[in-house]
């Protein structure tokens, strides 16, 4: 039997890795971190006392506009909106790097936008951002501020889930050592919407060898080599579908620049697998932040390959397990309902603690309308089991029941 799991950040949760609510409070608040010369955000010393307060401001405008359209209070606005009650919830991060990158890239040329254009008008018309553009400052202009709030985010991201987990923290995913062990589970493919380090944590504590598409070290660099993931006895391969925090892309000279992973302790200073010098083509990790611009970087770079992969298992794969994931990525649900409404019988078995009990075991106010109109059908006609747990209580021969019968 070939089996594929699909994680979101609940399995995370478990193991000390901050949820979206711990992170959008760091972001909103700021507080102890500092802009590097490089322009990366982290926690330290105030080596710029300017460059937070001014990336806050911008980002209070922000989600001002988001809080107003995602209200979760009686407002008249929010009561007529067309998509519903479950449309609603408090402004995270991720809807601010959202509006932030589409500002960014319409003003750069990238996806021009005309539909953003009221608002553009609207914050360049508000006193708060007039002050803004009389400080010293990095660029001051909306695409300065938006690129800013962007690398901001990112820089918190990055650094909040780059915690070491404890061997106890890692117990919610011990269902994998039942999995290791059974003899009819020919092969494992992981896709993880997640940007840390804990499925490849627990892997190692438990000497579980998995393909993760990187090569061995060249120089303290691990480069990204996707037919390694052909390679025979790759039982457990590890598909990362939104980027990790240590994915970086390097460039030698005037080279094509390569993505890889720095295992030394120093990532601004490499070398090429010729021994030559090579830079950073940015500072910041290749990790896909934000809600429907994620789908778009699907179609590039290292991303092409792994949603390739990611569609390439699904077609030979009769069961997927999906667990910790709120079905908030349109990209990826399309890729679902398309592989369980297939002729040949296919479940998807979600292991969700907080599924609402109401309509039977719906999904949570996170999950997008076509996964949300299709759920009572997929249980109706046996193609989604619903498991009402978290991770760590559900046994494999549970699953394995479910994908019996």
């Amino acid at each position: 039997m070939k089996l594929a799991f699909l994680f979101g950040a609940g399995i995370s949760i478990p193991a000390g890795m901050p949820g979206t609510s711990q992170i959008t409070e760091k972001v909103l608040s700021g507080e102890g971190i500092t802009r590097h010369s490089s322009g990366v955000y982290y926690s330290g010393p105030p080596l710029d006392r300017t460059s937070v307060p001014r990336v806050r401001v911008f980002l209070n405008i922000l989600k001002a506009e988001c809080d107003a359209f995602y209200s979760t209070g009686s407002t008249e606005q929010s009561i007529q909106r067309p998509q519903g009650a479950f449309g609603r919830h408090e402004t995270n991060y991720e809807d601010l790097y959202y509006v932030a990158a589409q500002i960014r890239d319409s003003e750069i040329g990238d996806h021009e936008n005309p539909a953003i254009e009221p608002l553009l008008d609207k914050i360049e018309a508000l006193d708060k951002y007039k002050i803004l553009l009389e400080q010293p400052s990095f660029e001051r202009s909306l695409c300065g501020f938006s690129e800013e709030t962007c690398n901001y985010i990112a820089g918190i991201v990055r650094e909040m889930l780059g915690r070491q987990c404890q061997p106890d923290e890692l117990n919610a995913l011990r269902l994998f050592q039942e999995i290791h062990v059974e003899p009819t589970v020919s092969n494992i493919d992981v896709f993880t919407l997640n940007h840390d380090h804990v499925f490849e944590q627990f892997c190692h504590a438990h000497k579980f060898p998995y393909v993760d598409g990187f090569g061995d070290p060249v120089y303290d660099v691990r480069y990204w080599t996707p037919s390694l993931f052909d390679a025979e006895g790759s039982r457990i391969r590890l598909f990362k579908l939104h980027g990790s925090i240590n994915w970086f892309a390097f460039r030698p000279g005037e080279g094509r620049s390569r993505i890889g992973m720095s295992i030394g302790s120093d990532i601004e200073r490499t070398k090429a697998p010729n021994g030559e010098s090579q830079r950073l083509v940015s500072p910041l990790p290749r990790m896909l932040i934000g809600t429907f611009n994620k789908s778009m970087s699907y179609l590039t770079s290292i991303f092409m390959e792994l949603h390739l992969r990611f569609y390439q298992s699904l077609r030979d794969t009769k069961a997927v397990v999906v667990a910790g994931y709120g079905f908030g990525d349109k990209g990826i649900n399309t890729r679902l309902l398309e592989w369980v409404w297939a002729p040949e019988k296919r479940r998807l078995v979600v292991i969700e603690p907080n599924l609402s009990e109401d309509s039977g075991l719906t999904p949570g106010p996170a999950a997008r309308g076509a996964i949300r109109r299709a759920w009572p059908g997929l249980i109706e006609r046996g193609r989604l089991i619903p498991i009402r747990r978290e991770i760590e209580n559900v046994s494999w021969g549970e699953i394995r029941g479910y994908l019996d019968c």
